[in-house]
């Protein structure tokens, strides 16, 4: 493990900004919210192998059996870090069809309700949106801890 979630988080925020295409690879030209956490692995020297094309709407356990594929560990949500990449669910309670990385204060994710990646506070909203969360196994843990205010 040659990097932490601080650098991983580093390296999401400078996605921030990055407009929404499905399928997207590209920092500041368009990327999607797996395309995200597969980019910023790349920017880290990790390759997790993509699976390009996936629907824009996956059907239910597609993401979470993608993954399970590229060895992100599952963990119990109460143990969840900063760093940690979360499922949500959208539509359909309980099933997974959205990625994003928690913060210690909230998630960067690749949203279309804004068309790009933001980062923003974790709201009622999005924490009761959480299904699963997942944790790279070839990043250490860094030293900040989740303070969410909800």
């Amino acid at each position: 493990m040659n990097y932490t979630t601080d650098k991983l988080l580093s390296v999401a925020r400078q996605y921030v900004g990055t407009p929404y295409h499905h399928e997207g690879r590209v920092k500041g030209v368009g990327i999607d919210c797996v395309g995200l956490v597969i980019c910023i692995h790349a920017e880290l020297g990790i390759v997790l192998k993509d699976s390009i094309p996936y629907p824009q709407s996956p059907p239910p356990g597609m993401l979470d059996q993608h993954l399970k594929e590229r060895d992100l560990q599952l963990i119990p949500r109460k143990y969840a870090k900063p760093g940690d990449f979360a499922t949500f669910w959208i539509t359909h309670p309980g099933s997974s069809v959205h990625l994003g990385i928690l913060t210690e204060s909230g998630l960067i994710h690749c949203y279309t309700g804004m068309g790009k990646v933001v980062e923003h506070w974790m709201n009622r909203k999005w924490h009761r949106r959480i299904v699963s969360v997942r944790r790279s196994k070839d990043i250490a843990p860094g030293k900040l801890e989740i303070q969410w205010q909800l």
